[in-house]
């Protein structure tokens, strides 16, 4: 507006009255044009900057949510926000934990099962039972620690912000999901031993569901699918692993003492070491193990320097 009143004086300013008054209105007319075609432009401008920015926040703003999304299918929800905050260059988190109390589940002989499959039944064998256990973990407020081959390592007590004192229970719970992971192998105990699919996949639904009632006459050539499981209780360090591809995992010699309370389990059973059974002692009943049946997969003694048990059941 300033800018059109300036050269309106300007331009009667510079004519005398004399001259014609139509030359006048003409120039003016054109300048005024001119000017509006510059704040049009400018306006025009602002108006694509703001929304380059916004398009810019909004476009940060989904891959912040993808990025979390990517972390949640690799981390425990409570380390997500650890991770996120750690400043460029600095070390990895780590965390000492007093008492954690693991799982060890395994296939019995699934690598031997595995060489008289196809491909794909492996793969649909295995995704169908990591997929439940998932769930069943999500369900007992139990922390998966990952899968390492046809075993699954799951753990309580294990994250740094969530103290032991206000989650008395968490031994309870990981007992619990034992419990739970052994019924619903107890479903598929016959595997069909096929050149094709068809006969297993009548043991699933169509949408990778399982039935409510597997095959009930077991196929001439099949063989029985059962798992070990192993629990123990002790100190380990928590730490998160990689950078392109992220895990939480576990560290210290509890870890190995779980995997060894497996590894000298019996087929459809949870072997309990004698830490684990003092979290667990007023909820569930035990067996003691006998001695002289703890063996290697070679056949070597094992002494775990202390009793061990079988879970038997739930306290009444």
């Amino acid at each position: 507006v300033l800018l059109g009143v300036a050269s309106f004086r300007f331009i009667w300013g510079d004519f005398d009255n004399n001259q014609d008054s139509y030359k006048k209105w003409t120039i003016l007319i054109i300048m005024l044009f001119v000017q509006m075609v510059l704040i049009s432009w400018g306006v025009q401008s602002v108006e694509q900057s703001d929304r380059f920015n916004f398009l810019q926040v909004l476009s940060t703003r989904t891959e912040g949510q993808r990025t979390r999304r990517l972390l949640a299918s690799m981390l425990p929800k409570e380390i997500i926000d650890i991770v996120q905050n750690i400043p460029k260059g600095a070390p990895a988190p780590a965390f000492f934990l007093p008492q954690v109390c693991f799982l060890y589940a395994d296939i019995v002989q699934f690598t031997d099962l595995a060489s008289k499959l196809q491909p794909e039944q492996v793969v649909l064998i295995l995704n169908e039972l990591f997929t439940n256990f998932d769930h069943m973990t999500t369900k007992r407020g139990v922390t998966k620690i990952g899968t390492i081959g046809d075993a699954f390592v799951a753990a309580t007590g294990c994250l740094p912000m969530v103290s032991t004192a206000h989650d008395e229970n968490h031994a309870n719970n990981l007992a619990l999901l034992a419990i739970d992971m052994l019924g619903f192998m107890d479903k598929y105990e016959e595997v069909p031993l096929e050149e094709n699919e068809s006969a297993l996949l009548r043991m699933f639904d169509l949408d990778g569901s399982a039935s409510e009632s597997p095959t009930k006459i077991p196929p001439k050539n099949s063989t029985k699918l059962q798992m070990r499981i192993g629990i123990h209780a002790g100190p380990a360090t928590g730490g998160v692993i990689g950078h392109s591809v992220m895990q939480y995992n576990l560290f210290g010699y509890a870890v190995n003492v779980a995997n060894l309370a497996e590894s000298t389990g019996q087929a459809g059973k949870i072997h309990v070491t004698f830490e684990a059974v003092q979290l667990l002692r007023e909820a569930f009943e035990f067996v003691e193990v006998p001695k002289e049946s703890l063996t290697t997969s070679k056949g070597d003694p094992v002494d775990f320097g202390k009793p061990t048990y079988f879970l038997n059941q739930v306290r009444p």
